[in-house]
């Protein structure tokens, strides 16, 4: 089996060889209005290519390799349209494309009592007849049913993109209907139109588990078999290519069949059977299959643009912990800072075994930490491929001058402090000069040419970096390269600060006893939960854990010790985490904390040399101005902590400006997740408002022209009551006040849909009246989840800067060089600032080799003078 594997992949290395890459754009408009239409999904069937309009409707696929496609336009209320989109190699895409919203149709729905069958019927169907668990729907009541007149068949339609977690896979599957189907009759190619995500991998052992499964269902697809066959039989198969890029043709005599084994079969009628570059087939309609899993649905098939290759290749990989240690260093953009700074960084990851980058970790974490090892600032950054670039702001609060960047990942802290990079920092409040003498250059597989000897001020300069192997042949490279005034770096021990030299050292060459590891690989950002409650039998205990919306919903049950973990999080910037939970006893538990994971190695200061530098009177207007702010917010903070507030408030309100209420929703019973949208269709649907736009806004129909209703909270209103004023977007005013609402604490809410005549031009549109509940309710509702607002991942900063304040030593910082394989060098270009004097140029990063190399060059010894 395995010499059939490589031997296919031998075939088809040709194919890889010229494969080209090649993208798509274009505008989604609303075919009435021609407004463009945001948030339409834009996919092509069975793959991951996907995307989303913005706001102007634009959309953009990129990556597609060559050949014949469908592409899907797609957005709930709206009929779905498809088109052809045929790529050839150098000659990008433009595809348009007008929907338009769905008429209300006069299918009467099935009654309640037979949506039950109908609803297990559906589901059998879109699961190839299979009652597969793995295969889980998350929102069966975007469908609908309802029966033909004429024949009493039943049919499902949905009203938006059914969602199905395939947990076999590692996937979560977006399905359309193309048109409403017959859930009697057997699906036919092009009913479902699906789009493929991957799941987040929370562990290594999860990311292990999906692509094991993959390999088990790529080998037993009808690719492999094509594959297999074209190795097994090349001399009575003929493999042609076609005039259309990208596929090509197996030459079969017609009628055309083989069997695998005797469960499965495959017969074909035609001239031949057309595939594409990675060897699936391009019409599977031509084809009649028996004994293929799922050959009846594409659920529980893996998407046509899934890497067949690499799965295999990584599930024959030795994946032993010394082959899986991990090593980070990192480039910042110099070495002693003034408080209110960025600290800008690029870090670059090193593998035991280089091979196995797509199993390394995929979060970094930077600490800034004082010498006695108490951690100031925790960021986390994504890493993609083993590099990661970013900024981090210097606070106030960092005002004891030594400091040091620790950055790790946390599967490399179980190795110890040699797989983490510790930097001695300082961070003043005043300028400084540096007891720095030395001046030598010194290169480690890199050069650099500048454009000039000397500059001056407001001077450009050019400057050009070539790159070696350790062979001395020119090779391409990853930088991060830093301009800095000779007072921002301080040089110490040599043999100590050389790049090269940490990152030659080998890692652990001998046994690596896995039995002492704390931490798991982290695929996604990691939150650790601690139980504060103390409880008898506490790992009895339940939790109801949403992450950011509905979607994300996992029931954990915590330790022994109160502990639990929230994996695999893909979250940017602030983001919430409801928690719920009952003890043994099924009481609520009260007093849950979240954080982030971080490694508790920390080095031996006495090791570390911090800059000498000599302070000087100067303290720069900017710091002082921050550090006045910072000093004034800390008496506010103390004189509030001195202050104990009782949250009363007044359950009745009396008689309203606008009386009696046209309806009242009371929200026991209304099931909520604690996300603002879901909060707005939920209520929307209820009271017979209409939804639209980005965030989305709750709309009244009044006339030709729907508009936003005044909002109140518990009477008062909470958007404008003049009305939107110039440069202003209520969708975004109106969201933010609903998003400043604990959803769970709301305990009616009351509408009127008329003119509210008392609130003049802005009750226009009606009025919405929500109404919380009391501190005494809120008590006893002991089924309510307790919010924490958390920080994600931070975002990458990966444009070159040279616009740094006149007080910074950083003159520029570009964490993106980068030299090709069809370059000699690479150009830099910057301006410097007045009066630069003499300054370094330093150079990290790694070669296409995976060699370190490094670079640090003083320039502009003999400035020039500026008269």
């Amino acid at each position: 089996m395995k010499q059939s594997i490589l031997l296919s992949l031998f075939v088809f290395i040709f194919f890889k060889v010229g494969a080209q890459n090649q993208s798509v754009s274009g505008v989604v408009l609303h075919g009435d209005t021609k407004l463009p239409v945001s948030e339409a999904h834009v996919f092509i069937p069975n793959t991951s290519f996907q995307t989303f309009t913005d706001s102007l409707g634009q959309y953009s696929l990129n990556n597609i390799p060559l050949g014949e496609w469908k592409l899907v336009f797609a957005k709930r209320g709206f009929k779905l349209i498809q088109k052809e989109a045929i790529l050839k190699g150098g000659i990008p895409i433009s595809i348009s494309s007008t929907i338009y919203e769905i008429e209300n149709d006069q299918q009467k729905e099935l009654k309640p009592s037979k949506i039950k069958k109908a609803r297990a019927d559906f589901e059998s169907l879109i699961k190839g007849g299979t009652k597969n668990e793995n295969l889980v729907i998350v929102n069966p009541e975007v469908v609908s049913y309802f029966t033909d007149m004429e024949t009493g068949e039943i049919w499902a339609k949905t009203k938006d993109q059914l969602i199905v977690q395939n947990l076999d896979l590692g996937y979560v599957v977006s399905v359309w209907l193309n048109s409403p189907i017959n859930i009697s009759q057997p699906i036919t190619e092009g009913e479902l139109l699906l789009a493929f995500f991957e799941m987040d991998f929370g562990t290594l052992e999860e990311k292990d588990f999906f692509n094991t499964n993959r390999v088990e269902a790529y080998q037993n697809s009808l690719t492999y078999e094509l594959r297999r066959l074209i190795g097994e039989k090349g001399d009575s198969l003929e493999l042609l290519p076609t005039n259309q890029e990208g596929e090509f043709l197996i030459k079969v005599v017609s009628p055309f069949q083989f069997s695998v084994n005797p469960n499965k079969s495959v017969e074909f009628k035609g001239e031949g059977i057309r595939i594409r570059s990675n060897g699936t087939v391009v019409k599977t309609n031509l084809l009649r299959m028996e004994g293929f899993p799922f050959s009846d649905s594409p659920l529980g098939q893996l998407p046509i643009d899934f890497n067949f290759d690499r799965a295999l290749a990584l599930n024959e990989i030795e994946k032993s912990p010394e082959a899986l240690q991990e090593k980070i260093f990192l480039h910042t953009d110099k070495d002693i800072y003034l408080i209110g700074e960025e600290l800008y960084f690029k870090a670059y990851l090193q593998l035991g075994n280089p091979m196995l980058i797509d199993e390394a970790s995929q979060v970094l974490h930077i600490e800034i930490v004082d010498p006695s090892g108490y951690s100031m600032i925790h960021k986390v950054f994504p890493l993609v491929n083993g590099v990661a670039d970013g900024k981090i702001f210097l606070s106030p609060e960092l005002n004891t001058k030594d400091f040091i960047v620790k950055a790790y990942t946390l599967w490399g802290a179980n190795y110890g402090i040699e797989s983490e990079f510790y930097k001695p920092i300082q961070v003043l409040g005043s300028l400084w000069e540096t007891n720095n003498t030395i001046q030598e250059t010194r290169s480690e597989r890199v050069k650099l040419f500048a454009d000039k000897e000397a500059y001056q001020s407001k001077d450009s300069v050019t400057l050009n970096v070539m790159v070696n192997n350790s062979k001395g042949a020119i090779a391409a490279a990853n930088l991060s390269l830093s301009v800095v005034k000779k007072n921002g770096v301080y040089f110490k021990n040599l043999s100590n600060e050389n790049y090269v030299t940490y990152f030659s050292n080998d890692l652990n060459s001998t046994s690596v006893d896995t039995s002492s590891f704390s931490f798991e690989k982290e695929f996604g950002l990691t939150i650790k939960g601690q139980i504060v409650d103390k409880k008898d039998q506490i790992s009895k205990s339940k939790l109801e854990v949403l992450v950011d919306g509905l979607l994300d919903k996992r029931e954990l049950s915590p330790d022994q010790n109160g502990q639990f973990l929230l994996k695999g999080i893909h979250k940017e910037g602030e983001f919430s985490v409801l928690v719920k939970g009952i003890d043994a006893k099924g009481l609520p538990i009260e007093g849950v904390e979240l954080g982030l994971m971080s490694s508790i190695n920390h080095p031996d200061p006495l090791t570390l040399e911090f800059p000498s530098v000599q302070t000087l009177d100067t303290r720069p207007k900017g710091v002082d101005s921050l550090m006045s702010a910072y000093l004034e917010l800390r008496e506010g903070e103390i004189l509030l902590d001195a202050v104990e507030v009782e949250d009363v408030k007044e359950s009745g309100f009396g008689t309203m400006p606008y009386g009696k209420p046209q309806q009242v929703l009371e929200m026991d019973g209304v099931f909520l997740s604690g996300d603002t949208q879901q909060f707005i269709y939920s209520f929307s649907n209820r009271v017979g408002f209409k939804v639209a736009g980005v965030p989305p806004m709750i709309l009244n129909q009044r006339g030709a022209q729907p508009g936003p209703p005044l909002i109140l909270l518990n009477g008062s209103p909470i958007t404008s009551i003049t009305g939107p004023t110039i440069g202003s977007d209520p969708g975004d005013e109106q969201f933010r006040a609903l998003q400043s609402i604990n959803v769970f604490n709301i305990e009616r809410v009351e509408v009127i849909k008329s003119v509210a005549v008392a609130y003049g031009d802005a009750g226009k549109y009606g009025v919405i009246n929500i109404i919380t509940k009391t501190s005494k309710d809120r008590e006893n509702d002991v089924n309510t989840f307790e919010e924490f607002k958390l920080m994600g991942l931070e975002q990458s900063a990966v444009e070159a800067i040279n616009n740094f304040d006149s007080e910074s030593h950083t003159i520029f910082w570009d964490p993106n060089v980068r030299i090709s394989s069809n370059q000699t060098s690479t150009s830099i270009k910057f301006k410097l600032p007045d009066d630069p004097g003499p300054f370094w140029v330093l150079v990290n990063g790694l070669n296409s080799s995976g060699e370190p190399v490094s670079g640090r060059f003083l320039l502009n010894q003999n400035q020039l003078s500026d008269n």
